[in-house]
């Protein structure tokens, strides 16, 4: 008795034994990877993890497009890996590129539509504080005809002027500045009397400055700068401020077509006697022309 529960023992074990031989030939052969994974065949009609489509010819994509102008569609993968698909990448950065993300439309997006009226001031897209109610503010926006801290040529033309500035301009605003100091070296008659010589005026960078920024926003905006409020509220003394300095004369011309002339009509007006007064040695100049030539002189 006990040897045969012995072979019988031992004819289950085979058995079992050959079963497991079988079964693990069959894994090999549906796992190729050794990874515990399926294996992954294009063609076999079955859509398994990395593919999108199988077999190829179901893999077709007529168009990339998720309705969004905010996305870039890009077709990747192909038909015979059958892993065809589209990928969209979020545009993330202002600018021509058919998408108005919020926060734009005051980068002067050309994507972006703006108005007078929507409450938006967007100076890059041609609204300023001459024409555009939203845009009439001391807060620092593009458009309101103050340069501030933040903006700069590149970011805010409209406020801050071009960098640098050219030289047709800055060669009119010498002449400018040297026919003034000719008339006062030499004396003359104002309209309210004599104006005898006084000492030619030293010249402050600061109020060169303060004076071609405001001959810019005037040129440019077409403003009428009444009582020497610029369109913002802001008044001759905060401009001198904003460069470093101080000033108490403000004289200005538009449409002359060299500085020399910009100064003689001033000498023939009423602020001729100011512009000769010996007690004001400093003196900035400033000219501009984008839009009407303007001509500005700072005197402290």
């Amino acid at each position: 008795m006990a040897a045969g529960l012995w072979l019988v023992v031992l004819a289950g074990a085979c058995g079992r034994l050959g079963y497991d031989a079988q079964e693990q030939n069959s894994n090999s052969e549906s796992d190729a990877s050794g990874d515990g994974l399926p294996v992954v065949v294009c063609g076999d009609g079955v859509v398994q993890e990395t593919e999108t489509c199988d077999p190829p010819s179901t893999c077709e994509l007529s168009a990339c497009d998720d309705g969004s102008e905010c996305t870039r569609s890009t077709i990747v993968g192909s038909a015979s890996e059958c892993n065809l698909r589209c990928d969209f990448v979020d545009i993330t950065t202002c600018g021509a590129d058919g998408c108005c993300l919020p926060g734009c439309v005051t980068e002067g997006d050309p994507d972006c539509t703006t108005v007078c009226g929507d409450t938006s001031c967007v100076g890059n897209a041609g609204e300023n504080c001459a024409t555009c109610a939203e845009c009439n503010t001391r807060e620092v926006i593009c458009g309101n005809g103050e340069c501030q801290t933040g903006e700069s040529s590149s970011t805010c033309l409209s406020d801050c002027g071009p960098d640098p500035w050219p030289a047709e301009w800055e060669q009119a605003q010498t002449e400018f500045t040297a026919e003034i100091n000719a008339t006062r070296i030499a004396g003359i008659t104002c309209p309210t009397g004599a104006a005898p010589a006084a000492p030619a005026l030293l010249v402050d960078t600061g109020l060169d400055r303060a004076a071609r920024q405001n001959a810019y926003e005037l040129s440019d905006t077409g403003y009428n700068q009444m009582d020497l409020i610029s369109c913002n509220g802001r008044t001759l003394a905060d401009r001198a401020a904003a460069q470093g300095t101080t000033s108490n004369l403000e004289v200005s011309a538009a449409g002359f077509a060299n500085g020399a002339a910009a100064a003689q009509w001033l000498f023939t007006t009423t602020l001729c006697a100011d512009m000769m007064d010996p007690t004001r040695t400093f003196m900035g100049a400033g000219h501009a022309a984008p839009g009407t030539r303007f001509w500005i002189a700072l005197f402290r």
